[in-house]
């Protein structure tokens, strides 16, 4: 057994590594085992936001150029890839997120879909934006694109599910100002 940085001990008897955060410790890319990374999509190379993205960016090329097998989310995701990092398309597999609906118990469904809807008052006819909460989703136009719709149709609701940091408080403004905050 070999000691490698600050990752144990690796055995010579490893096959295969997978790394699912985008990166591979650079001290592991010479280590004889198959290396698989998962990059789900490579959006800080179309919207560079500053030296934090550079270094993203940096240790993303170098991790997916020393895979052997890089795995993402979709077909546009995988286009991309080989676009900005430059890698072979067969070197990238696309396996797609997803829940599989029929692993959970109809019982179990039935009573999880009744008190969501409960708590959030879904029984109304509503829209669900899952996803980060930044400038570049376009989420103040979303906000005054709803808020026509609301005005013809008050009973419609709009769900947002993500991470929020400062520009929660531009959203919850501009949500204000067109008259739809709850």
């Amino acid at each position: 057994r070999q000691k490698i940085g600050n990752y144990g001990r690796l055995g010579k008897d490893i096959d295969i590594l997978h790394f699912p955060a985008n990166f591979i410790p650079s001290a592991l890319f010479t280590y004889p085992a198959l290396k698989v990374v998962t990059l789900l999509d490579v959006i800080p190379f179309s919207y560079n936001q500053g030296e934090q993205l550079n270094y993203f960016i940096k240790r993303s090329y170098y991790s997916c150029r020393m895979a052997d097998v890089i795995i993402t989310v979709s077909e546009f995701s995988k286009r991309e890839i080989v676009k900005h990092i430059k890698v072979e398309p067969n070197k990238v597999h696309v396996i797609p997120l997803g829940a599989d609906h029929f692993a959970l118990p109809k019982a179990y469904e039935h009573e999880m879909r009744r008190k969501i809807t409960a708590r959030y008052r879904l029984d109304l006819p509503y829209y669900l934006y899952v996803g980060v909460i930044e400038p570049r989703k376009n989420i103040l136009n979303i906000i005054r694109a709803f808020a026509r719709i609301a005005a013809e149709f008050p009973e419609q609701r709009f769900f947002f599910i993500g991470s929020f940091d400062d520009y929660q408080k531009v959203c919850a403004r501009e949500a204000q100002r067109c008259g739809v905050e709850d």
